[in-house]
């Protein structure tokens, strides 16, 4: 059970440090009357959908390239295109 909460805990600071890293939100403390200070989250929605859409095409691009690498060698044609760039 410890180690599910020191997981879960984890990924929760990896999300949260990877978003405000891309600019995902922004936390921005003011002040506020009688000494009060007011914290205010802006999360960028279209940002996060536009990111979360990238990181598919890019994805989905190099399973493409992967599955036709795996091919050409598979049938033994391989024009030398799969070498390490």
């Amino acid at each position: 059970m410890r180690n599910t909460l020191a997981f879960l805990g984890a990924a929760a600071l990896t999300l949260a440090g990877v978003g405000w890293y891309l600019g995902w939100y922004d936390v921005l403390v003011k002040p506020s009357a009688e000494g009060h200070q007011r914290v205010d989250i802006d999360v960028n929605i279209p940002k996060i959908k536009d990111d979360i859409n990238k990181g598919e095409e890019k994805g989905k691009k190099k399973l493409q390239e992967a599955l036709d690498n795996h091919n050409r060698k598979a049938s033994g044609v391989d024009d030398g295109s799969s070498e390490a760039r």
